[in-house]
């Protein structure tokens, strides 16, 4: 098994057909799977080796699955990253993962760090005359796929941790493929994927690619058979002409898309008629965001809820039996359950951990065998969410058990920000929290106390944040405190933050 595998029996099952239109040009899977292949055997000749990491650091493009593809037809493991992020954040992924090639674009070229604590990556810069002569040479054989096992490493997704440290979420192959099977048993799709094809299934996307929700997303598109209106960027006019000309049946975003869809609903006319499919991930959704938009368009709403480590979504709503407040019931092949503190299983209705077992769930943390223990214990993935399941098997989110903020669908962990404010010279010390937000879920507040006989103002601090950190982590406002409330182990006490 590799999933690769997929483009390639894509072609097999529905013949040639669009499968991405982007920036007002359609992209066959057949002219995608030649590209592929090109890139491959160059990675190939310039010395890629089974298992090797590759970081692909691209802004939505066609070029990112056609990196993708050529990456692992090689057996070696992709891993994306947000071109948003700052070159530090890239410094750190490279010197933890060690990948052997940085496939980028000019644009983002300058992150890549000169100095690294392995061996430096080769870079390929996927807009340079170089690649474009790749993909302009004669078509090339299809090249052999290096056979994976299910239980193989296809992807490192890395995402924050607690500690102010990014963790890799090990993604084999057949994690990826059981989320299209779960998908499939769930008929979201429908079950004559021939028909798709014929009808033209279009799905949306506006979300990273990079982003296990969006990864997912258009891996699942292979198998569909379904094509992909891909967006460089988020651009509000863009996505109703897009759902309005290319007749867009699946939507997939975050809370925050949807809110300013539906305020720019009540501005505008807008013809969303050709949506079946709105599903909406990564974030909670609030019930005024739901009825918001649902109000707006007479339509109903899917919610997806999952992890990175369990390979995007394990539990999804049934559009016949949404409740209020829940997110939906675990997927076909997926067991939930709740736990105590000393984990041990609660029955249902009570309240605790919620804990996922199933084909989705990641392998562990990459090079990080003591977090990998700490949330995947006798099989069971620890999400970190507080929640109970009733009768019916739904689910219900009570509150997070980690500080974790979710701005506009990209975790957000609180001890990253504070680390870099508390680098400043003129903070003593820093705390971060999220406050509620309708358009965003949540935006990220800091309060700081200064060192003595400093004087600092908020934009200085919020610039001094831009140069070290991505954009999405950046606060939004600075709070200026005399002293911050701390425990008695001298730690900053977010709940006092909060009550602020």
């Amino acid at each position: 098994m590799n999933i690769a595998e997929m483009a390639v029996k894509n072609i097999e099952n529905y013949g040639e057909y669009p499968f991405i239109t982007y920036e007002g040009k359609n992209y066959t899977n057949l002219e995608l799977e030649e590209k592929s292949n090109k890139l491959a055997a160059y990675l190939r000749e310039q010395g890629l080796e089974e298992d090797d990491r590759v970081i692909i650091m691209l802004p939505n493009m066609p070029e990112v699955l056609i990196s993708y593809q050529a990456a692992l037809k090689n057996g070696a493991v992709i891993v994306p990253i947000n071109d948003s992020l700052n070159k530090y954040e890239v410094q750190y992924v490279v010197n933890h993962c060690e990948p052997t090639f940085i496939i980028t674009n000019v644009e983002n070229e300058y992150k890549i760090p000169e100095n690294c604590t392995g061996t430096i990556p080769n870079t390929i810069v996927i807009d340079s005359d170089e690649i474009r002569h790749v993909f302009k040479q004669k078509d090339c054989e299809a090249i052999d796929i290096v056979y994976k096992h299910k239980d193989d490493v296809a992807a490192i997704i890395y995402t924050s941790g607690t500690t102010g440290t990014p963790k890799g979420a090990m993604i084999t192959h057949g994690n990826i493929h059981s989320v299209y099977l779960e998908l499939q048993a769930l008929e979201l799709l429908g079950k004559d994927h021939k028909t798709l094809v014929e009808l033209g299934f279009s799905m949306l996307v506006v979300l990273p690619i990079s982003h296990i929700y969006g990864l997912t997303v258009t891996m699942m598109s292979y198998l569909a058979g379904a094509r992909i209106v891909l967006m460089p960027r988020f651009d509000i006019e863009e996505i109703f002409q897009h759902i309005e000309n290319e007749k867009i049946r699946l939507f997939s975003g975050v809370p925050t898309i949807f809110y300013r869809m539906a305020q720019y609903g009540q501005l505008k006319h807008v013809d969303v008629s050709s949506v079946k499919y709105w599903i909406s991930g990564a974030a909670p959704l609030s019930e005024e965001v739901r009825k918001f938009f649902e109000s707006q368009f007479k339509t109903r709403m899917i919610e997806g809820y999952g992890l990175t480590e369990s390979t995007s979504s394990f539990a999804l709503q049934r559009l016949h039996s949404i409740k209020d407040n829940s997110v939906g019931k675990p997927f076909p092949e997926s067991d939930v359950a709740v736990f105590d503190e000393n984990h041990r299983q609660l029955p249902k209705g009570s309240v605790g951990e919620l804990a996922i077992k199933g084909p989705n769930v990641m392998k562990g943390y990459y090079k990080m065998a003591e977090e990998t223990e700490r949330v995947l214990r006798e099989g069971w993935l620890m999400t970190g969410d507080v929640g109970y399941m009733d009768e019916d098997e739904d689910i219900f989110i009570v509150d997070r058990k980690k500080d974790m903020i979710i701005r506009g669908g990209f975790n957000v962990y609180p001890v990253e920000v504070e680390k870099i404010l508390n680098q400043h010279p003129s903070v003593l010390e820093a705390g971060v929290i999220g406050v509620k937000n309708k358009d965003m879920g949540e935006k990220v507040k800091a309060f700081v106390a200064l060192q003595p006989g400093k004087v600092v103002t908020e934009e200085e601090l919020l610039n001094y944040c831009k140069s070290k950190l991505a954009t999405y982590k950046v606060p939004e406002e600075v709070a200026f405190l005399s002293e911050l409330p701390v425990n008695e182990l001298g730690k900053v006490v977010r709940k006092e933050l909060r009550k602020l």
